[in-house]
């Protein structure tokens, strides 16, 4: 009897395991995932201030080559004074010139023309065969007047400085024109230096016909633009027929000088003004 008791409990407890009570872990809901901790937005790193720009270009007088003894002696023939050129024969003239003392001048010198205020290339043969058209260049020569000047220079792009060193000629293309340069009595400013690319600190020197600079008579006053200088330029009024020097220019640079002469009165000059930009290009 007892036995029988202990079955029919054991059978309960099997049969109420087996229909309720809990679920099986196959039925059980799964657990949903952790959400992920949210992340803080980094906060923005401060923009870097661009340095002020440096303004450390100068532009001083620099020291003068030393004086030659005998200062060549520069001399244009062709174009002749007031000369006339037909248009259709400019391609054709060869610009006819002499040198006396080239070779006596320093190792390096060389003879520098200029055309309208616009410098040819270094000339180191006193022979070298030139025609009007190498110095006019791809923009050709206009109607009307012109100017030439021939003048040697020392290798440090200086011009060597004398009464006979400097040539000059007024000639006309295609028509003549009243008034205009007189060679006697009217000056005239040529800035010798710099020009193209240069490859140290720039010279800048200028050539001054009929005129005296000095405190009291002619002056130039020149304005240096470009990188390292104030947007207002570096100005100066130069009262002596000295060479100066852009100092620290800056490598791979562009730099612009304006010159203008001023008579006594400090009024601007006719035929006295030059503009000229170049790069420096350190090696």
């Amino acid at each position: 009897m007892k036995c029988m008791h202990c079955s029919w409990v054991i059978a309960s407890i099997v049969l109420v395991m087996g229909c309720g009570g809990g679920q099986s872990a196959a039925n059980a809901p799964a657990e949903a995932p952790s959400a992920a901790p949210t992340q803080q937005p980094k906060p923005a790193e401060p923009e870097a201030k661009p340095e002020p720009e440096k303004f450390d270009v100068d532009f001083v007088e620099a020291k003068p080559s030393a004086a030659v003894d005998k200062p060549p002696r520069v001399t244009i023939d062709v174009p002749g004074f007031n000369q006339f050129l037909p248009a259709s024969l400019v391609a054709n003239t060869r610009i006819r010139f002499k040198v006396q003392g080239f070779s006596d001048a320093p190792e390096g010198s060389y003879l520098q023309f200029i055309l309208d205020n616009k410098p040819f290339r270094p000339v180191t043969d006193p022979n070298e065969k030139i025609m009007l058209t190498d110095l006019a260049g791809a923009e050709g020569l206009a109607d009307g007047e012109h100017i030439i000047a021939a003048f040697m220079s020392y290798p440090t792009h200086e011009a060597i400085k004398s009464e006979k060193g400097i040539a000059v000629r007024r000639f006309y293309v295609g028509k003549r024109s009243d008034g205009g340069w007189d060679s006697n009595r009217s000056p005239l400013l040529l800035l010798a230096s710099p020009h193209g690319t240069v490859a140290e600190d720039p010279i800048v020197d200028f050539v001054v016909l009929n005129a005296s600079i000095s405190n009291s008579e002619y002056s130039v006053r020149t304005v240096v633009t470009g990188p390292g200088i104030k947007p207002e330029g570096i100005q100066r009024v130069i009262t002596d027929w000295k060479p100066w020097v852009i100092l620290s220019a800056r490598d791979g640079a562009e730099y612009k000088v304006d010159m203008q002469l001023l008579d006594p009165s400090g009024e601007a000059v006719p035929y006295g003004a030059v503009s000229r930009t170049f790069t420096v290009k350190r090696p």
